[in-house]
């Protein structure tokens, strides 16, 4: 077993794999073979009672600040996800949804794969995310929806054949993992193309939260509103619910929260709460008219000379520079503030970047305690299949190197 699956295999210990690819030239030491391509199976002798609120699926969190955890969906679970998306996108049997993320995380399985099964919608599944291949894709197949992260689109409009790609027959793009940059908007709304952001997590089903595309203008930057039968309240430190406007962990009811961890139950009784609250771990706001404006993970705030920094907030800023083609705003140790703001970035070709320049730059956007102290350049950020930055690696990185 690869490395970095170690650890779920061991947890989950799974009687089947099911592999992507074999060679035929080689064997697969360790594993029993139960079926090739084209072999006879038999049928089940008898069909297999299953209750609403039986596991369907032990979905591994991504994992980007730490060891993934296996989040047990039920049957009730997905169905109520579906339910919400298709109140939230709409989609019917003309519909093609075009689907990039993995199977294996819950944007690729649960987000718009699995609701096709109501819709009746076709789905065509690319291997693996490749900005020229979506673009072509979109245009063959007359795609009317995708789901992806913000570095994913951000990946699209950087292609050169974005300028002259046809994206006509796009619906609405699906967005989540993360805060949508402006710019992004911006840019996809210059071709006549809304974002329909959703927020939510593996835990979740995963949609906790909509922003249908006539609040895209006057909600900018938000998440949107909770779903059907769900609701969403900010708590602080003490698990006491804050008023409209204040900072604090988003915090998750509905019939879309999992079971629990998989063999992990004192990280399910942290994670909900005895009133059947899940605790996102993420920092965010409700606005007076209701709406979900997601700050940052509660895990990747920095915390410089005692102040609160969002590196989401950071990262939207430096995003606006030009020769900036990724970033991700990390907290490293610092001897006199704590932790220091640092910026790790991968530049256009043919650009350079000081940190002076860039705090230069960025000090129109943000208080001078939130600028970067810090700058690296790295050739492109480690990301998860599903486009999330993990952070937590960019942190190992940087504290090896100024060990050394």
């Amino acid at each position: 077993v690869d490395d970095a699956l170690r650890p779920v295999a061991e947890e989950a210990r799974p009687n089947l794999c099911c592999q992507q690819y074999f060679s035929s030239e080689s064997e697969a030491d360790g594993w029993r073979h139960v079926v090739s391509e084209r072999a006879a199976v038999e049928p089940l002798a008898a069909a297999v009672s299953v209750d609403q609120h039986d596991v369907a699926i032990i979905m591994y969190t991504s994992g980007t600040t730490g060891l993934p955890k296996g989040a047990m969906l039920t049957h009730n679970n997905i169905l109520w996800n579906n339910l919400n998306a298709m109140l939230a996108f709409g989609g019917s049997r003309d519909d093609v949804i075009l689907s990039v993320a993995p199977l294996f995380h819950i944007a690729g399985l649960n987000v718009m794969t699995l609701g096709s099964f109501h819709t009746g919608s076709t789905v065509v599944l690319l291997r693996n995310f490749d900005p020229e291949q979506v673009l072509t894709d979109i245009e063959r197949y007359k795609a009317t929806y995708m789901f992806g992260a913000p570095a994913m689109f951000l990946f699209m409009s950087q292609h050169p054949q974005f300028a002259d790609a046809d994206l006509s027959s796009i619906k609405n793009l699906i967005c989540g993992g993360a805060p949508v940059p402006e710019t992004l908007i911006e840019l996809y709304g210059a071709r006549d193309i809304d974002f329909c952001q959703g927020y939510g997590l593996t835990e979740t089903a995963p949609f906790s939260a909509f922003l249908t595309p006539e609040w895209a203008i006057s909600k900018l930057g938000s998440a949107g509103q909770p779903p059907l039968y769900s609701d969403t309240r900010i708590v602080d430190d003490n698990n006491r619910e804050l008023p409209a406007g204040e900072r604090g962990e988003i915090c998750l009811r509905g019939p879309n929260i999992m079971k629990g961890y998989w063999n992990r139950p004192e990280a399910s009784a942290e994670a909900i709460d005895k009133e059947g609250w899940f605790h996102s771990g993420d920092v965010g706001y409700v606005d007076e008219d209701g709406f979900l404006f997601i700050c940052d993970r509660l895990k990747d705030m920095v915390i410089s000379g005692g102040e609160n920094i969002y590196p989401a907030e950071v990262e939207s800023a430096l995003y606006k520079h030009h020769a900036i083609a990724e970033v991700a705003v990390i907290g490293l140790p610092d001897e006199k503030w704590g932790e220091a703001v640092t910026a790790v970035a991968a530049l256009h070709a043919d650009h350079e970047l000081t940190i002076e320049e860039l705090r230069e730059f960025a000090e129109t956007f943000l208080a001078r305690y939130k600028l970067p102290s810090r700058l690296h350049i790295v050739e492109a950020l480690p990301r998860n299949p599903a486009g999330k930055v993990l952070k937590f690696e960019l942190k190992d990185l940087l504290k090896d190197l100024l060990k050394d």
